[in-house]
């Protein structure tokens, strides 16, 4: 069964404690990810945090270099196919 939260009451409130907290959170990305390099570089075990942080970048690095590719094949397929009605 899925738990039931109270919607708060304020929910203008509740945004702005969200936004306020960001930078924290990428802030300890950052840090866990620098633990991660730093660990690999001084030959030690990164802690499981660190690892997922950095497996979780390569997924999202990863996906980010297909969409890309996806988008540069389909904006040559479109040139190839203006060109090939441009020549007919």
């Amino acid at each position: 069964m899925i738990p039931e939260h109270e919607l708060p009451d304020d929910i203008g409130e509740s945004i702005h404690r969200l936004v306020a907290s960001e930078p924290a959170y990428y802030a300890h990305k950052d840090q866990l990810y620098a633990g991660y390099q730093d660990a690999i570089a001084n030959n030690r075990t990164p802690s499981a945090e660190e690892r997922h942080e950095a497996r979780r970048r390569r997924v999202t690095a990863d996906a980010q270099v297909v969409s890309a590719a996806r988008r540069i094949v389909q904006r040559e397929k479109r040139r190839w196919m203006r060109e090939q009605g441009a020549d007919e």
